[in-house]
């Protein structure tokens, strides 16, 4: 695949990416032109980090289409006063533009009353919010996205200017056609906060039931040798951690092994039909934020990677053993009756938990501090922390009164429900959108 340029077309640049043929036959505005502002601010940085203040928004908060919060650094008053020119506004679109990660884009929904980003991101303001969603969507989607990496300068690292991002066509939609994006994309939006209010709930039931025990890891701890035992580690041996293995102990009446609910799935091994395609889920498939799959690979088994897996069926729990402080915690969901799924057995110890009336208890609990904290304590490793599958069948779940165990089951439920659909809902407008494109 080539393209063939005359010397008097390259303008200013010469790089292939750039020149590479896309034709463009659709209807559209520049960003420019429809623009309000596009701003950074490459200066905003040497300043140190709040407790609390505003939020500041970074290229790992940023989960397309939304910005995520939970894990969003404060700066003070002063300093959002002093970088004036990228506070944001309710519709802001937020782009990505250095490092492997450009070309991100979030939309700012007005969630804090104030907020400011980094320097590596771009703000896109546009004259009409109305539009604001469908931009959004359509940078996000492959119409977006081929222009966005034609532009990349830079070999190792990319980046987008400001000059780059506002020669980015959109397709002008017709009117029905926005409108129904906008209805989409606010019913995702709705289904958002759904999902934030039921795991807020779900908090707050784990809380009071454990009597608002958090573990707070120390910076230093002091052991006799005596205290070591089996492991020298000394992450094992945080007084966060100690604490937490005191506090299991206390439990311990209250409280099963994992494999109690479900035996761990053994490696796969049988011949499966090689005509029929297969899911495969890998620790890159499961959103660490959401807890949900909404990565998953589909294709033919013979594409799949050739490393262990294990044959999944829907309800059965996905605890991660690759990185585990980054929650990428799980529950398969999958009532198809034709496509069989897997999962890797190198990246999840997975066990068949899928014929317990309490699956989503047990996935909301691996989820919650208590029952996270007891796969990272068993971690080892430095820059890549891993933890075994025999580690991990150590956990112990809490079991709470019944009433609110039942509970906890049906909200987290919901929740995946409801978070299955926002994603749904997201892909459902990008595909909207691609289809006119093709």
């Amino acid at each position: 695949m080539y393209s063939k340029i005359n010397s008097s077309n390259m303008e200013k640049r010469f790089d292939v990416r750039y020149h590479f043929s896309e034709e463009d036959d659709f209807e559209s505005w520049t960003l420019e032109e429809i623009k309000e502002t596009i701003v950074r601010d490459p200066n905003c940085y040497g300043f140190k980090y709040s407790k609390f203040g505003t939020p500041i928004i970074r290229i790992s908060d940023m989960k397309q289409p939304f910005v995520d919060f939970s894990r969003v650094a404060y700066i003070s008053e002063e300093v959002h006063n002093t970088f004036e020119k990228t506070q944001l506004l309710p519709f802001d679109i937020l782009i990505s533009v250095r490092g492997m990660s450009t070309g991100k884009v979030s939309i700012f929904l007005g969630e804090h009353e104030q907020a400011n980003i980094s320097p590596n991101i771009i703000i896109v303001r546009l004259k009409e919010t109305s539009l604001a969603c469908y931009v959004a969507m359509t940078l996000i989607s492959d119409v977006g996205q081929k222009q966005i990496k034609r532009f990349f300068s830079g070999g190792g690292k990319p980046s987008l200017t400001a000059p780059m991002v506002n020669r980015i066509q959109i397709p002008k939609p017709t009117k029905e056609k926005l409108n129904q994006i906008n209805k989409l994309f606010n019913e995702a939006i709705l289904k958002r906060k759904h999902g934030k209010n039921i795991l807020e709930k779900i908090n707050t039931i784990f809380s009071k039931e454990f009597e608002g025990f958090q573990i707070k890891k120390s910076v230093t701890s002091t052991r006799n040798k005596s205290d070591l035992e089996e492991r020298w580690d000394p992450h094992y041996h945080n007084d966060g951690f100690r604490d937490l293995r005191q506090f299991l102990t206390e439990r311990s009446d209250s409280s099963r092994e994992i494999e109690d609910y479900g035996k761990e799935a053994l490696t796969f091994t049988d011949d499966v039909d090689k005509k029929q395609i297969v899911e495969y889920i890998e620790i890159g498939s499961v959103n660490n934020l959401t807890g949900i799959i909404d990565d998953s690979v589909i294709d033919y088994p013979e594409k799949l990677p050739k490393s262990s897996k294990a044959l999944v069926n829907h309800g059965d729990i996905l605890i991660s053993k690759v990185r585990p402080y980054l929650n990428s915690n799980s529950i398969v969901q999958n009532e198809s009756g034709s496509l069989v799924s897997f999962a890797s057995k190198n990246g999840f110890a997975v066990f068949k938990t899928s014929s317990t009336n309490y699956k989503y208890y047990i996935a909301a609990f691996v989820r919650n501090e208590i029952g996270l904290a007891q796969i990272e304590m068993y971690q080892s490793g430095t820059s890549y922390p891993t933890v075994s599958s025999d580690d991990i069948k150590k956990m112990r779940i809490l079991e709470i009164s019944k009433d609110n165990m039942n509970l906890v089951n049906s909200l987290y439920e919901e929740y995946v429900r409801i978070k299955c659909i926002e994603e749904f809902t997201s892909k459902t407008i990008v595909e909207l959108i691609e289809e006119d494109e093709v």
